[in-house]
């Protein structure tokens, strides 16, 4: 990921970690969830919790680019936008 902003940022566009509807933030806070649960419960050592994050994290990075998935996009004129 921090080889793709470099990309971008070099090529004068915006990273694409801050255009909407991409699920880095989305796939991220799953996953961080799933490490937390998974190192305090007792049913997986603390590496295996980590190795176990990570590979769902990139599957369903993975997935999601594969087929297209975006997070759900504000109405254009909820308050917030700058677009009403």
């Amino acid at each position: 990921m921090g080889g793709g902003i470099l990309r971008d940022v070099l090529a004068g566009e915006a990273p694409e970690l801050f255009r909407t509807g991409e699920l880095y933030a989305t796939v991220s806070a799953i996953g961080s969830v799933l490490f937390v649960a998974l190192w305090e419960s007792s049913l997986v050592p603390h590496a295996a919790a980590g190795i176990i994050a990570v590979v769902v994290m990139l599957v369903l990075r993975l997935l999601a680019v594969r087929f297209g998935w975006r997070a759900p996009q504000p109405p254009e004129d909820a308050p917030g936008t700058g677009l009403a």
